[in-house]
């Protein structure tokens, strides 16, 4: 079975898209803001591609949402926007130097990569198990 993500973006153009670029690898689910995630509940996704720039809530405070509920579902968080990255925000470091801060415009492929390595972190590139220290 293929691993579940969730897109937030208020942009239903952009949603369609994302959904169509992840299908193949993903049972995508969207939601057009933070609020409408938060109430999916106690749905675990594998991985999570948030719009930074929302109406309402942010990626941020859907970030502590899921660190109070688990850290290893905090770390399945991607950010993506359409903006140069903000190092002096905490929050953007931290996306940044974790691999899970997108712009926009990337490639397909390195949006589809980056999925894929959040939802399946004990992988190797090629998809084969990591093995332990």
């Amino acid at each position: 079975m293929n691993p579940r993500l969730l897109i937030i973006d208020d942009e239903e153009m952009i949603l369609r898209v994302y959904a169509r670029a992840l299908g193949r690898d993903f049972v995508v689910s969207c939601a057009a803001d933070v609020e409408t995630a938060i109430a999916l509940g106690d749905v675990i996704f594998d991985a999570i591609l948030c719009d930074y720039n929302l109406p309402g809530l942010s990626p941020r405070d859907l970030h502590e949402h899921l660190r109070r509920r688990s850290a290893e579902q905090a770390a399945r968080l991607v950010v993506i926007t359409g903006d140069e990255p903000r190092p002096h925000d905490a929050f953007v470091r931290m996306l940044l130097a974790t691999e899970r801060y997108l712009i926009k415009t990337c490639p397909t492929a390195m949006l589809i990569a980056t999925m894929r390595r959040v939802a399946f972190p004990r992988l190797s590139p090629v998809g084969l198990p990591v093995e332990a220290p």
